[in-house]
C-alpha cells in the first residue's frame, strides 16, 4: 500500500502539526506493508533527517512555504508529484486541501485538528478567515476520510458541517512519544533559578498575553519564580508586551525556539507548566509535561476533560479576565510554595494512552481497512 504525504510543516522547525505528523511516520514506517513517501517544501529539520535514515523517499519544492502564502504553487508540484507516484492514498494533515486535487487514481485522507477560523475568529484576520472556511468546507467535500485529534473536534465539525456525519471518519488522537533521557540527567541543562514554563507558539489564541499579566500580578504580590516561554512569536504586540515585562520584573526569559533536547530540559526544571490556551484541539504540551512529572497549570477547557480529566491544576474560564488573572496568580504562588500535586500514576495511565505503539498500530489497521 502505498501513502504519501504532505510534510511541509515538519520541513524546518516542526511545531504541533508537524511533531503530529512525524511520531505517526515514525511508527508507520515500521509496517513492512505501507510504502511511505513524502512530500515537502524543504527538508532542514532534524524530523526529516531522521525519515532519511529511515530511506523513506522525499520528493521537495525546494522552497519554504510560509502559511497561505505561496501554497497554490506549493500544491501544484503535489499535483504533479501525485499524478506521477500514483499513490493509494494521499494524506494531507495540516486541515485544508488548498488546491483541487486531479484524479491520482487513490484516496484522500484529510487530518482535522480544529476549526478556530470558524469556531473562534476573533484570533484570525478576516481575509485568513475568509480562505479557510471556503477551503475547509471544500476539502471537507473532497476527502475520502477524515481523521480527528479528538471526540472535541469531530462533534464541533459536525454541528457546523452536518454533512461531516456521513464522512468514514477515525479517532487518531495525537501520539505522545516518550523518551530514554532520565530527569536527573537533563535537568543539568537548566538554570538554578526557579522558574515557570510555558512552551508552544506565542500568540493571542494560546493565552500567552494573560500569562504576561499573571506572572506580573505575581511577581508584583511578591513571587520570585522566573517565566521562561519558549517557542515562535505569532503576534508583534506579544513580543513588545515579553520586552515590556522583562524590563518591568527583570524575570521574564524569552528562549526562541526550542529543540527537543532543550524543551526536555526546561520541563525538568520548572516548578510548573503553564498551559492558559483559551482554544485547543488537542494539547499536546500538556502531556508531553506528564513524562517528566512536573506539575501543570492550564485553563480548565472542555477538549481537556476528555483527553486528560482532573489530574492538572485549572484556573477556569471567566468572561471577566481579571478574574482568570488573579485565578491563574494564586496558583503560581501554590506551584512556587510546593503545593502544586502531581499525580504520577495518573500522569502514566494518559500517556499510555496515547503510546506511540498504541496508537500506531491502530491507525495503521484503519489504514489497511480504508
Amino acid at each position: 500500500m502505498k501513502i504519501a504525504v504532505d510534510v511541509r510543516t515538519m520541513g524546518s522547525r516542526p511545531s504541533g502539526i508537524g511533531m503530529y505528523i512525524f511520531n505517526f511516520l515514525c511508527e508507520l514506517s515500521g509496517y513492512p506493508d505501507l510504502e511511505l513517501i513524502l512530500i515537502s517544501d524543504v527538508d532542514t529539520s532534524e524530523q526529516m533527517k531522521e525519515m532519511k535514515k529511515r530511506n523513506i523517499p522525499v520528493y521537495l519544492y525546494g522552497k519554504k512555504v510560509f502559511r497561505s502564502v505561496g501554497v497554490f504553487g506549493y500544491f501544484s508540484f503535489v499535483q504533479r508529484t501525485l499524478l506521477e507516484i500514483r499513490p493509494d492514498f494521499f494524506w494531507e494533515p495540516n486541515n485544508l486541501l488548498p488546491k483541487k486535487l486531479k484524479d491520482f487514481g487513490g484516496k484522500t485522507i484529510l487530518t482535522v485538528h480544529d476549526i478556530f477560523p470558524i469556531s473562534a475568529p476573533q484570533y484570525f484576520g478576516r481575509l485568513y478567515r475568509i480562505y479557510f472556511r471556503v477551503m475547509f468546507g471544500r476539502s471537507l467535500k473532497e476527502a475520502d476520510a477524515v481523521l480527528y485529534d479528538s471526540e472535541f473536534s469531530r462533534q464541533e465539525v459536525e454541528h457546523i458541517y452536518p454533512y461531516a456525519k456521513n464522512k468514514n471518519t477515525f479517532l487518531s488522537y495525537v501520539i505522545i512519544r516518550q523518551h530514554d533521557n532520565k530527569p536527573e540527567d537533563l535537568s543539568k541543562l537548566t538554570t538554578d533559578t526557579p522558574y515557570f514554563l510555558y512552551v508552544g507558539n506565542i500568540e493571542q489564541r494560546k493565552g500567552s498575553d494573560l500569562l504576561l499579566k499573571a506572572y506580573e500580578k505575581y511577581y508584583e504580590e511578591g513571587g520570585r519564580n522566573r517565566l521562561i516561554m519558549g517557542g515562535g512569536i505569532k503576534d508583534d504586540n506579544l513580543k513588545t508586551m515579553i520586552e515590556a515585562s522583562r524590563k518591568r520584573t527583570g524575570n521574564v526569559e524569552y528562549a526562541g525556539y526550542l529543540s527537543d533536547e532543550q524543551k526536555a530540559a526546561y520541563i525538568c526544571g520548572c516548578s510548573a507548566f503553564i498551559f492558559p490556551t483559551k482554544a485547543e484541539g488537542f494539547g499536546m504540551p500538556i502531556i508531553e509535561v506528564m513524562e517528566y512529572n512536573r506539575p501543570i497549570i492550564a485553563r480548565r477547557l472542555p477538549i481537556f476533560g476528555e483527553l486528560i480529566g482532573d489530574c492538572i491544576g485549572y484556573f477556569d474560564i471567566d468572561a471577566d479576565e481579571n478574574k482568570e488573572i488573579e485565578s491563574l496568580s494564586q496558583l503560581m504562588h501554590q506551584a512556587e510554595a510546593g503545593k502544586a500535586e502531581v499525580d504520577v500514576g495518573a500522569y502514566q495511565k494518559t500517556l499510555d494512552r496515547y503510546g506511540a505503539g498504541v496508537l500506531g498500530t491502530k491507525l495503521a489497521d484503519y489504514l489497511r481497512e480504508l
